[in-house]
């Protein structure tokens, strides 16, 4: 059985103001997605102790990888299973890291992708209902359907 091609994003094409590259790269069903990556870009505008108490700014490599973690996931995703991911809010995490926060009303996710450039990435991810955690690391730069499987519920 032949293995389907996957198309890869560039996440440097998030850091131009090209929202029609960006169109072009993803489906419709995933606009969302960009909006939120575009809207987060932002941060790397922080100086070094941005919040006066000593945090240091957010670097780009860790924010592309950020961007390629949630964009290249959500990608592979809807072209292997047809499912349009929700858009995470991209946040400012501790010690230069990015967080990916994905809520809906009965699932919670964080995804924290770390400053240092070859760490393995947290997840905790929530039920909302008591039943279910999920909790461990990842390794950011895999495809990593299964947590966006839990967070569909598929």
């Amino acid at each position: 059985m032949a293995q389907r091609s996957r198309t890869r994003i560039d996440p440097k094409t998030f850091l131009k103001d090209d929202r029609e590259a960006i169109e072009r790269m993803l489906p419709p069903a995933l606009a969302p997605i960009a909006s939120a990556v575009l809207a987060s870009r932002a941060m790397l505008d922080l100086p070094d102790d941005w919040d006066g108490e000593g945090s240091p700014g957010y670097r780009e490599g860790t924010w592309l990888r950020a961007v390629e973690f949630a964009v290249g996931n959500a990608l592979g995703f809807w072209e292997e299973y047809g499912v349009a991911v929700p858009a995470p809010k991209l946040r400012k995490g501790p010690v230069g890291s990015v967080d990916l926060h994905w809520r809906g009303t009965d699932r919670e996710l964080l995804v924290n992708i770390p400053s240092e450039e070859t760490a393995a990435a947290d997840y905790y991810g929530d039920d909302l209902a008591g039943g279910h955690v999920a909790k461990g690391t990842l390794d950011p730069t895999e495809d990593n359907f299964w947590l966006l499987m839990w967070l569909t519920k598929m």
